[in-house]
């Protein structure tokens, strides 16, 4: 085989990488006649490689990347899809905000409400953390309240697990009670809910 980069062995390396690196698979879906063979053969192909590593180069998020990805979660919020009618009304999504905003990738779904429907976005405290832990604002040391007794790194992440437990265990227990509401307002009164 000459060693000269073809459309054909562009769209062979897209496979191989889609396919987790299984060269035969990436050959056969590539159209080679041999793939058990051919696949592996292009492999080792010094040109194979380094074309391999530029793309893989390409596709690699830089640092920066990732922290502006972040950056647009934690400023993002999911209030600027919703809109009012007349002051002071109850705000409703403005779904011609969320289709039309370069930021409705951030939306990852919608959940029903007693009242409707509520927009449903990214953890915009995880990425803050993710944010500040990169910019080293979270110290790793030890603390000392006496001198016998310390409390460690690993003891304050336990600590902040059981936080984000509470409040997932919370979140949970408020939304049962919002149902209940619901469903106890939609038995007495008919169901007046409206869909956003």
């Amino acid at each position: 085989m000459a060693e000269r980069w073809t459309d054909k062995r562009e769209q062979f390396l897209r496979h191989y990488v889609s396919c987790g690196f299984n060269a035969t698979e990436a050959a056969r879906r590539a159209g080679y006649r041999f793939p058990n063979k051919q696949g592996p053969a292009l492999v080792k192909l010094g040109i194979f490689q380094e074309r391999l590593d530029d793309f893989m180069r390409e596709v690699q998020m830089s640092r920066e990347e990732c922290l502006m990805r972040m950056a647009r979660i934690v400023r993002t919020g999911m209030t600027r899809f919703y809109t009012r009618d007349a002051p002071g009304a109850r705000p409703r999504i403005d779904w011609d905000a969320v289709l039309d905003s370069e930021d409705s990738d951030l939306v990852l779904g919608i959940r029903p409400t007693p009242t409707g429907v509520t927009l449903v976005g990214m953890d915009r405290l995880r990425a803050l953390e993710m944010v500040a832990k990169s910019h080293a604002l979270f110290v790793e040391r030890v603390l000392e309240e006496r001198a016998d007794q310390a409390v460690s790194n690993a003891a304050l992440e336990q600590a902040l697990e059981r936080l984000r437990a509470y409040r997932d265990e919370n979140a949970e227990a408020i939304c049962d009670w919002r149902e209940r509401v619901r469903q106890a307002g939609a038995e007495g009164h008919g169901d007046t809910g409206s869909a956003d």
